[in-house]
């Protein structure tokens, strides 16, 4: 009986193609060589490509420079007017590649033949390795069927095969869904349309032109093309275009002639516990089909995140014991040969992961060059992915953080150095005493209700609100004379020449604040987790705190109506809330037992804490 079998193989490439480099524009002349036949919308997503006459082609792609629309487009060969059927804006591009697929059938098998079906599935493998080999060389050569003969028997029957296989230029893509109006405003639309509605435009269902639209875009979805090459003769042709679509999109993989290789570590017990199906769901994809390898570890333990950043990092000693783990060990790779450390999680996880590195002896070196890391909220808080996809403008969920990934465009993030009596920590969201200290930390005991037990403990602080006195003393960035010009980052050297010790008096050229507080929240990030908007004018690379403070008299009307608006950013225009910026700062408390020092939600050594920026100290993808 015979079997026909069809075999997908991406064929792209690892080999840097020696043109891509030259490449600086989009080509029309090589797109207008590359044909397509048909367009295969048998894709997981909300819409297809504009169903037309012309659907069975000819078609060719073209690209518009000032809107960054790539278009199919289909030209009548008797009017010469042009058609688009298709549009992608190329800012939602993660990947794209080639695919060919390849048809032929086996060869009768001898019925009488008593070997197993297992048997002739090996054989079959081995088959369609050989074939694709030979069709990938005779591709990239160049060559077609028509220009080669051979008796080899794979060569024939790859040759064979060839002649009625097909190719596809795929490209993955998530736009942002259409904002759904109401029947009132669809009704306003019709009747008074806009000068953009009206207008005669190429943006489609991709248009960002207006920005009171802009705010009202829905959360991206999967909507893939897979586009029918018309000629296999045009293979390397489309190989080509293929390098002019990455180059538009701003993929990097368009100019790296290497792979890059990402850790992936899953927390499955953060938050809600939907670490291992994000991954699977989403993570996983997403980075196959932005040609992104990778390895995956999902955690078992409290501290394997920080283990397995120490793993062949230092030698071993030469003994018997745990001998079996010593060799799984070294079975992983050490993480200075990873390009990236993406975490499925909350902030906990990579806290851990960075605990890890700051015990290696090239802890500089990896958070500063070699790695790039990435967030995907899985945690409680979740108050780093926030604070990055509201940057973005992206909505709240994984598969916004992994299209950032994917994406590949990073920025750098700031850290900050917190020195207690004899201990330092590092630190990248937010520092906290007070009210909101006390309702994150002593709401523990009702960790079970999820992020409502903040609001619920902040309510109880409020009605028994306690007073809290204390000194502060800032170091605003003007001050620091070293930098010329006031719109400038302080360089942490410059920030160290005026940062005292900790026993040490304040410098002259800091501030004092002396009184009651009520909230002390420094800073680095404009969500101390979701879906709080603290810190609206924070960005993680501005190299300063925002300090929001509120200060007695005060009532408790007013501290309900402050963090009742913290949603939405409102409190920011309160009265009674102030916000400092400052590149360090010391807080003094009058009582040490008064509250408690908590710095991204963890507990940390009570009484007097100063605090400094390290600008730009990390890589992170957004």
């Amino acid at each position: 009986m015979s079997l026909p079998l069809d075999h997908v193989d991406n064929v792209e490439s690892t080999e840097a193609d020696s043109n891509s480099n030259k490449i600086m524009e989009w080509n029309q002349d090589l797109a207008d060589q590359v044909s397509f036949i048909g367009i295969d919308t048998k894709q997981k997503s909300n819409t297809v490509p504009s169903a037309t006459a012309a659907s069975t082609g000819p078609f060719h792609l073209t690209y518009d420079k000032e809107t960054s629309i790539l278009k199919l487009i289909h030209t009548n060969t008797d009017t010469d007017d042009k058609q688009v059927i298709d549009r992608i804006h190329v800012h939602d591009i993660i990947g794209a590649k080639i695919e060919f697929c390849l048809g032929f059938e086996m060869e009768r098998e001898n019925e009488d033949d008593d070997r197993s079906k297992k048997g002739k599935a090996q054989r079959a493998t081995e088959r369609v390795e050989a074939t694709e080999q030979t069709i990938r060389r005779q591709l990239l050569d160049g060559d077609t069927c028509d220009k080669c003969h051979s008796n080899d028997d794979v060569t024939g029957t790859a040759m064979e095969s060839l002649s009625s296989s097909v190719a596809y230029l795929i490209i993955y893509a998530y736009p942002k869904a259409i904002p759904k109006h109401g029947i009132f405003r669809q009704l306003k639309d019709y009747l008074f349309p806009s000068r953009s509605q009206s207008s005669n435009n190429d943006h489609g269902d991709d248009d960002r032109s207006e920005k009171e639209e802009e705010a009202q875009w829905g959360p991206r979805y999967a909507h893939h093309r897979r586009y029918k090459l018309a000629n296999l003769e045009d293979f390397k042709q489309a190989r080509e275009l293929l390098q002019n679509v990455h180059h538009i999109s701003g993929l990097q993989s368009a100019h790296t002639p290497t792979a890059k290789k990402y850790l992936v570590v899953v927390n499955p017990m953060s938050g809600t516990k939907k670490g291992r199906q994000i991954y699977e769901s989403t993570v996983k994809n997403m980075l196959m089909e932005s040609n992104v390898d990778h390895e995956v570890l999902v955690t078992d333990h409290a501290g394997h995140a920080r283990e397995r950043m120490n793993i062949n990092q230092h030698i071993k000693k030469d003994n018997d014991k745990d001998k079996e783990e010593d060799q799984h060990k070294d079975s992983q790779e050490d993480i200075s040969k990873y390009n990236g450390v993406i975490m499925v999680g909350g902030d906990g996880t990579l806290a851990e992961i960075m605990q890890g590195l700051k015990e290696r002896s090239d802890y500089n070196e990896l958070l500063e060059e070699k790695l790039t890391f990435g967030v995907v909220g899985g945690g409680t808080m979740n108050g780093l992915v926030s604070s990055l996809l509201y940057a973005k403008k992206e909505k709240f969920n994984p598969l916004e953080s992994m299209f950032l990934i994917c994406r590949g465009r990073s920025s750098k993030m700031d850290l900050s150095f917190y020195e207690t009596e004899s201990k330092t920590y590092t630190a990248f969201l937010t520092f906290s005493w007070a009210l909101v200290a006390d309702s994150d930390i002593e709401s523990e005991c009702i960790r079970f209700m999820g992020p409502l037990r903040t609001d619920i403990w902040a309510v109880w602080r409020m009605i028994f609100l306690r007073k809290y006195r204390a000194t502060f003393s800032y170091l605003p960035p003007e001050n620091i004379h070293e930098i010329g010009e006031h719109n400038k980052i302080p360089t942490e050297e410059q920030t160290m020449k005026h940062f005292p010790k900790w026993k040490e008096d304040i410098p002259s050229n800091w501030k004092t604040i002396e009184g009651d507080f009520v909230v002390f929240w420094p800073s680095q990030v404009s969500h101390p987790g979701a879906p709080l908007l603290s810190s609206p004018h924070s960005r993680i690379d501005d190299g300063v705190f925002q300090v929001l403070i509120m200060r007695q008299p005060v009532s408790r009307l007013d501290l309900v109506n402050v963090f009742l608006s913290l949603e939405n950013g409102g409190h920011v225009n309160h009265p009674k809330v102030e916000f400092i910026k400052c590149v360090a700062f010391r807080l003094d408390p009058a009582d040490p037992k008064m509250s408690i020092n908590d710095l991204d939600g963890e507990v940390v050594q009570a009484g007097k804490i100063q605090a400094r920026v390290i600008p730009g100290k990390m890589n992170i993808f957004a």
